[in-house]
C-alpha cells in the first residue's frame, strides 16, 4: 500500500482569514495557531504511517489543519486510538519548541505566554468529545466497543451536543467565535445525521469483508456491533448479518 503524502491543500477561507489577521494586527496569533495545528496533524501522519495507512491529503482550514487518513477504521481499536491520540500528545513536543524559542530569544516572554496558551487550547479543543475532533472519534470507538452501532452513534451525538453547548459559552466569553461556531455546527450536524451515518456504516460494512475477522457476537436482537461479526437468535434459529441484510437496512 502506498503511504506517501499526496497533497496539501489550502482552503479559500483560510486565505481570507490570514488576510484579515494581517489587517487587524493578529497575524502572530494566527501564525502560531496554524504552526501548532500543522505539527498536531504531522503527529497523526507519523502514527498513521506506522500502521501503513495512506494519508491522501492535509487540509489547511480556517480553524486549523486536518489530515485525511484513509481506512483508519480497518485498524484494531487500540491502534485507532493511538493514531487519534497522537495529535493531542503533540502538545508536549510543541511546548518544548516554544520553550526553546523563548530561551534562545527568538520570541519574547509575551510571545511565550501567548503561544503556550494557544498550544494548551488546541490540545483541549481537539480532545472535546465532538465528532470529527479527535476526542469525538475516540469516544465513538469506546462507545462502539460496548454498545450497538446505532446506539453508539446516537449517544456520541447527544454527548457531543451537550459538551458543545457548554464549551461554546466559554469560547464566546473569550471572543473565540470561530471555534464556537465550528463545534456548534458539527454538534448539530451529528444529531441531524444519526440515521444517515448508521445507513452509511451498514453499506460500508457490507462491502468490506474484514469485519468477519472480529470476534463473534450473538444476541437476541437484530443489532450490529461494530467490532463483532454479528449473529442473532430468533425462534430457535441463528441468523447472520449476511443472511438478514435487508432487515438491518430497514432499521
Amino acid at each position: 500500500m502506498k503511504t506517501s503524502l499526496t497533497e496539501i491543500s489550502l482552503h479559500p477561507l483560510t486565505v481570507l482569514y490570514i488576510a484579515l489577521s494581517l489587517l487587524l494586527g493578529r497575524f502572530s496569533f494566527v501564525f502560531a495557531l496554524f504552526f501548532i495545528a500543522f505539527i498536531h496533524e504531522l503527529f497523526h501522519v507519523f502514527a498513521a504511517r506506522i500502521f501503513k495507512l495512506k494519508i491522501s491529503e492535509i487540509q489547511i482550514l480556517p480553524i486549523g489543519c486536518y489530515a485525511n487518513i484513509e481506512n483508519i477504521d480497518t485498524l484494531k481499536r487500540f491502534e485507532q486510538i493511538i493514531v487519534l491520540i497522537s495529535g493531542p500528545l503533540s502538545f508536549f513536543f510543541t511546548m518544548a519548541l516554544i520553550t526553546f524559542f523563548y530561551r534562545t530569544d527568538v520570541i519574547s516572554i509575551y510571545g511565550y505566554r501567548e503561544y503556550s496558551e494557544i498550544n494548551f487550547f488546541m490540545m483541549i479543543f481537539n480532545l472535546l468529545p465532538i465528532y470529527p475532533l479527535d476526542g469525538g472519534r475516540i469516544l465513538k470507538i469506546i462507545l462502539s466497543s460496548i454498545l450497538s452501532e446505532k446506539k453508539s452513534i446516537t449517544a456520541s451525538a447527544i454527548i457531543g451536543l451537550m459538551v458543545s453547548l457548554i464549551f461554546s459559552l466559554q469560547l464566546i466569553k473569550i471572543g473565540q467565535y470561530l471555534f464556537s461556531s465550528f463545534i456548534l455546527f458539527y454538534a448539530i450536524k451529528n444529531i441531524l445525521n444519526i440515521k444517515r451515518e448508521y445507513q452509511s456504516f451498514l453499506f460500508k460494512r457490507y462491502s468490506n469483508e474484514q469485519f468477519k475477522t472480529y470476534r463473534i457476537k450473538i444476541n437476541h436482537k437484530r443489532l450490529i456491533y461494530r467490532y463483532s461479526y454479528n449473529f442473532f437468535v430468533e425462534r430457535n434459529k441463528i441468523y447472520s448479518e449476511d443472511a438478514n441484510w435487508p432487515i438491518f437496512l430497514k432499521k
